[in-house]
């Protein structure tokens, strides 16, 4: 499962590597995330309104519903709020009341968003509608008919079955052309698609997507049915991103733009990001989680416009877009090169731009040496923590370090993906540092090594002793749940035994 992103990866070292430990990154970008999709959306709508008349509320658990609503959400200048499974809790309550609501369009069946969230609503003197069809392929066709026509009589077809191409689409339902969005099925479009279609007057629809999302047989349909089509695709979901944020940043005319980024990994940042887009005049750009060299269309979409893209805004966690995306990006908004997503040896400072964030080696090294320092005098009392191991590793650099300095590691990445390789099967583990509950699982594991075994189950991965649960040399361990990691260290194959 790694073995192609370490090819990927070592390659961007290769051919960048130097830039990762020198460049100053001066641009900034304001990240905006919380606790969860809820709690980010709400964050989003403080940004962008201090009050709002009309809220849109949809589910954060799926993404059907909110697929075709940034073109209502422009026309209301309405920010879009997710809900916890389904219903209206206290915190979208004081959101509301914050931004003096008047009225909701709530969006989805009430298989979705519970019938209790009008009551509750109305109890508090809030009107609500809902908009909801059949099925999602309905309900975006009443969203859009709801958001009412395009002044170029065109519309945005994407797929029903897959979010990316749809929130790439924000950018084009959040612009001065209001593009409603309408979805199809992977080999046709569906009846009421073609109904909203002509209600709507479309004349030309902006079709996303490739034929592997979009069979040419989507197409075909359009154009039998007398519509004029042009197909935005790119080899990923990224690429086609840029392709669309390209079009979209064509129509704004000549003033700046604000670029607002999310993931194109996960839906409910982006879902929250398009109206914003139509309150702020921004385009997005959907990013990938681990590694913005993975990314060539969208870094040349940037690095292309560098003199009117203006407020970089990158919405959701380091779950979502993790610390090195938004360190290349700098790199990037800065006129520089890409720098690589994994780094090498080096002295990696954090006032130079280093992201703190978890890394982990990419395979084994004999030697691997690394630490964390508060300093810079040489003293061994700027070493926050260290280790010297020739298994894997996992360390987190603290925002609040000075430095992270490595030697003898071969590669670090921040990508955290399970690694199946270094592991035999589900049941058996091989010496290194590992990821509770997606690499071990919790139970009672035994080891084939001998004397000089040593483990350590851990909270966290600074190095410090205060993260030790527990560690010891015997060769029996029972991994826990609530355990952040496990460390092997000259202990052989351990077996899940219990």
């Amino acid at each position: 499962m790694r073995r192609a992103v370490l090819a990927t990866i070592t390659t961007l070292a290769v051919l960048a590597g130097p830039t990762a430990q020198a460049t100053p990154f001066a641009t900034p970008i304001t990240r905006v995330a919380v606790l969860d999709r809820t709690t980010t959306s709400l964050e989003i709508s403080r940004l962008g309104w201090d009050t709002a008349p009309h809220v849109l509320l949809a589910t954060s658990a799926d993404f059907p519903d909110a697929l075709a609503a940034t073109a209502l959400a422009a026309s209301l200048d309405a920010p879009l709020l997710l809900l916890p499974a389904g219903f209206v809790d206290e915190a979208i309550f004081a959101e509301l009341s914050r931004l003096r609501v008047q009225a909701v369009t709530i969006l989805g069946g009430p298989d979705v968003v519970t019938p209790q969230a009008e009551t509750e609503l109305a109890s508090r003197g809030i009107t609500a509608r809902r908009i909801a069809g059949a099925n999602r392929y309905a309900t975006a066709a009443s969203v859009s008919l709801a958001a009412g026509r395009s002044p170029k009589a065109q519309a945005v077809v994407a797929s029903g079955e897959f979010f990316a191409d749809a929130l790439a689409a924000g950018s084009l339902a959040a612009g001065p052309d209001r593009l409603p969005v309408l979805l199809a099925s992977m080999n046709d479009v569906p009846d009421v698609t073609m109904a909203a279609l002509a209600e709507l007057g479309v004349a030309e629809v902006m079709l996303i997507g490739g034929t592997g999302i979009l069979a040419p047989s989507v197409e075909q349909e359009l154009v039998s049915a007398g519509l004029r089509v042009a197909r935005f695709a790119g080899p990923d979901r990224f690429a086609t991103s840029a392709r669309v944020a390209t079009d979209a940043f064509a129509r704004r005319g000549p003033e700046n733009v604000p670029l607002v980024m999310a993931a194109g990994t996960t839906f409910p940042d982006a879902l929250a990001a398009g109206p914003l887009l139509a309150r702020i005049g921004g385009v997005l750009l959907l990013l990938p989680p681990n590694d913005l060299g993975l990314d060539p269309e969208g870094v040349r979409f940037v690095g292309d416009r560098l003199g009117r893209l203006t407020n970089p805004l990158l919405l959701g966690g380091t779950a979502a877009v993790n610390g090195i995306v938004e360190w290349q990006m700098r790199s990037v908004l800065a006129g520089d090169a890409v720098p690589a997503a994994a780094f090498g040896d080096g002295l990696y400072r954090l006032d130079g731009g280093f992201p703190p964030g978890t890394y982990r080696t990419l395979g084994s090294a004999a030697g691997c040496y690394w630490e964390r320092l508060r300093g810079f005098s040489g003293h061994p009392s700027d070493i926050i923590a260290n280790d010297l191991a020739n298994e894997t590793m996992i360390v987190t650099v603290l925002p609040s370090d000075a430095a992270f300095r490595v030697s003898g590691c071969s590669l670090w990445t921040a990508d955290l993906t399970p690694d199946e390789i270094a592991r035999t099967s589900a049941d058996r583990l091989a010496d290194g540092t590992w990821l509770v509950n997606t690499e071990v699982q919790p139970g009672m594991w035994t080891a084939s090594g001998g004397t000089t075994c040593y483990w350590e189950r851990v909270s966290g991965f600074g190095g410090e002793l205060s993260e030790v649960i527990q560690s010891g040399t015997s060769p029996t361990v029972t991994v826990e749940a609530g355990d952040l990691g496990f460390k092997s260290r000259r202990c052989g194959t351990w077996s899940l035994t219990g």
